[in-house]
């Protein structure tokens, strides 16, 4: 069989999108951006009968995926608007996803758009050291803009795993993780802190918290990377906000602790004096009663 053409795959991406499949697809994103003239560009699904659809155009046929895995694929890495309208009324419009697309009703096709800043940033990291970038718009970015950014993906994520192996078994950089430590990195920057020695802290403290790692029996909920590198919460667990609870003693009065009291065997009574007592008080209020219907009954 002829072999008419091939996918670009960058491993190195899979960091970024948590899947390979997406991975192949922000490749080919990339390629039809850098092709693109405008801020976006229009594609179909599948084959149908729009007179803009040319065959073999779709991505069902480019990529090979089916449309099930075309949609796996994207919610990854961007954000779907079901109509234009929804898209340009949002606030937020890629959520801190890659990409984002939207669908126009009115000349009925989908339209995908790209958060270049974010992308040019993740790119110009240890990403682009695989060669990735090459022949992409971030080629442009020169190397003074490459070295502004020191943050090492991989040993953050190797420390980790190291320090909190609890929650270690499927992390990855998603893009609005990756967004989060940059925050943190600048303010730990700003503080004058050593961010790999407070990063560790902060990973030891994680793996300390029964709350954090899951351990309480009472909930399924963990933090994830991206919860936990929110400046935030980082500066509340480093302050050991959730470290394990001690439980209280058991509050017991004074006059109640160690005592016999309610023991019954303990105590004597003198049964035939307290049934005399008695005998006395109903044949008080007899008597009252007599002389006073009204009185209530004591």
């Amino acid at each position: 069989m002829k072999m008419q053409k091939c996918l670009k795959y960058c491993p190195e991406l899979n960091q970024i999108t948590g899947s390979v499949t997406a991975s192949l697809l922000m490749c080919q994103l990339e390629y039809w951006f850098t092709r693109s003239k405008k801020d976006g560009f229009y594609k179909f699904l599948e084959p149908c009968a729009h007179k803009a659809y040319k065959k073999g155009s779709s991505w069902v046929e480019e990529m090979g995926f089916s449309k099930a895995e075309f949609r796996s694929a994207f919610s990854r890495i961007g954000k779907v608007y079901k109509s234009k309208k929804a898209f340009l009324e949002s606030k937020d419009p890629f959520e801190g996803k890659l990409y984002l697309s939207y669908y126009d009703r009115m000349k009925k096709l989908t339209y995908y758009v790209r958060n270049t800043k974010l992308v040019t940033t993740l790119l110009t990291n240890p990403l682009s050291a695989s060669g990735y970038s090459r022949d992409l718009t971030t080629q442009s970015l020169t190397s003074q803009e490459q070295e502004k950014n020191k943050i090492d993906y991989i040993e953050v994520l190797t420390l980790f795993k190291t320090y909190c192996p609890t929650l270690a078994a499927s992390t990855h950089f998603t893009p609005r993780c990756k967004q989060k430590l940059e925050a943190l990195y600048h303010l730990l920057e700003q503080k004058g802190q050593d961010i790999r020695e407070t990063l560790e802290q902060a990973f030891k403290e994680v793996e300390r918290s029964d709350f954090l790692c899951g351990r309480l029996g009472s909930s399924r909920w963990v933090a994830c990377l991206e919860w936990i590198l929110a400046p935030q919460k980082f500066f509340k667990i480093l302050s050991g906000g959730y470290r394990p609870f001690k439980r209280p003693t058991p509050f017991r009065p004074a006059a109640t602790r160690n005592t016999p009291f309610h023991r019954m065997d303990l105590h004597h009574f003198d049964l035939e004096l307290l049934e005399a007592k008695e005998r006395t008080r109903l044949e008080a209020n007899h008597l009252a009663r007599l002389h006073n219907p009204s009185l209530p009954d004591l």
